[in-house]
């Protein structure tokens, strides 16, 4: 072992010691660094997705397969097709009822929301106290509802008369996509209230189902190459019928500004009454029974801000209740910050009042400020020139030079 022999006084010492206890914590930080990146990575282990459609699902046990709905296979491809599972069940406890059921598993919630809506013709909405999923249609023994990333299609047979909440556990064994394919849509959010025929709400997310819209604007001028994505919707209080309004989603401003342009101009003069307004990185078209004077009205209405909610059992509705329930909130919150000021006010005046009183009371006083003592050290006077001598005798003076 090296050993250093050191002279001086004990700061030069100090600061060498810990110089080299300082080089040995780095030395020991990197070779924990070191350590650390070297060190083998786990593998990633991809498991096998669980089934769509299990033996069991609450008092539900699969007892068979059967040739499920045919979607296209280009819609397929533009929900975002997963994969697909479809099955009959028996109830447990022999109840006259079979379900015919059949999942689609999309790769995000648009894709979901999408194909519910073009598949939900002819059905009408659940009642807002019987909810599946995000949302559900009801037809002659028939349901459909999505959920997260998924489709589910189920048909009745038999005499007992089923409840939707007896099928919640088929929403329950559904898959939960993570992170942002779980997000909803927003461009539903986007239509005006007033007037909306919400079982009339069409979703389209490329070409094909675009087709399926019957919106009177050719798909070239839409320009699917720019990714976008289309709602349409039925309103009433045309003076023919019903109007309607369509929303084409654009990733930026200024490709929804071109498009506006293109497409105004395409329908100013086949269709006059219709009225066309770039909305942020929207484009509304409104037409259909409604005058221009509707339509531009309808148009204008059309705002880059959420007017519903997906979270209420009505569907999409104005947020009254979520804003009552923000303001309720930032009272309490109010209210909870002046009660804890005058806590703390209260305990203040308690324990400080309450040690003045008693310092009050055994004579002292109030302030322990005046309890300190001042240590005084008798320094002054004429300070002495002589200093005894170490190497001398007891009681000899060593005089100091310049004495």
């Amino acid at each position: 072992m090296r050993r250093y022999v050191l002279s001086g006084n004990k700061s030069l010492r100090r600061g060498v010691y810990l110089n080299t206890l300082n080089v040995r914590s780095l030395s020991a930080c990197i070779a924990l660094l070191a350590s650390m990146a070297f060190a083998q990575t786990p593998a990633n282990v991809s498991l096998p997705a669980g089934p769509l459609l299990p033996q069991t699902v609450g008092v539900w046990t699969r007892s068979g397969a059967f040739s499920g709905i045919d979607l296209g296979a280009s819609r397929l491809k533009e929900y975002g097709l997963k994969r697909s599972d479809s099955a009959t069940y028996n109830r447990t406890d022999g109840k006259d009822i079979s379900l015919q059921v059949e999942v689609w598993d999309m790769q995000d919630a648009t894709g979901a929301y999408s194909a519910f809506t073009l598949q939900r013709a002819g059905m009408h909405d659940c009642a807002s106290t019987a909810k599946l999923g995000h949302d559900c249609a009801l037809g002659a023994g028939h349901l459909l509802f999505w959920s997260g990333e998924s489709l589910v299609d189920v048909n009745a047979h038999g005499s007992y008369p089923i409840r939707l909440p007896e099928l919640q556990p088929f929403v329950d064994v559904l898959p939960k996509p993570p992170g942002t394919k779980g997000a909803l849509p927003v461009l539903p959010l986007r239509l005006p209230k007033k007037e909306l025929q919400r079982e009339t709400i069409r979703y389209a997310v490329g070409p094909a189902t675009y087709a399926d819209l019957n919106v009177p604007v050719d798909a070239s001028l839409v320009d699917f190459s720019k990714s976008p994505e289309i709602i349409t919707a039925k309103y009433a209080g045309a003076t023919r019928g019903l109007g309607s309004l369509t929303i084409i989603f654009y990733p930026t401003p200024q490709i929804a500004g071109d498009r506006e342009r293109a497409i105004a101009a395409a329908l100013k003069m086949s269709q006059p009454e219709v009225a066309v307004k770039r909305v942020a990185t929207m484009v509304a078209i409104a037409g259909g029974a409604f005058t221009h004077a509707q339509a531009e009205v309808l148009v204008n209405q059309v705002t880059p801000h959420e007017d519903f909610t997906f979270n209420n059992p009505s569907g999409y509705v104005p947020p009254g209740e979520s804003i009552q329930t923000t303001v309720s909130v930032l009272t309490r919150i109010i209210i909870f910050v002046i009660v804890m000021t005058l806590a703390a006010a209260v305990l203040g005046v308690f324990f400080g009042g309450g040690r003045a009183l008693i310092r009050k009371l055994q004579g002292k006083p109030l302030s322990s400020l005046e309890d300190m003592e001042i240590i005084k050290l008798e320094i002054g006077g004429k300070p002495s020139h002589k200093l005894v001598s170490e190497s001398q005798p007891e009681g000899t003076v060593k005089r100091i030079k310049g004495e």
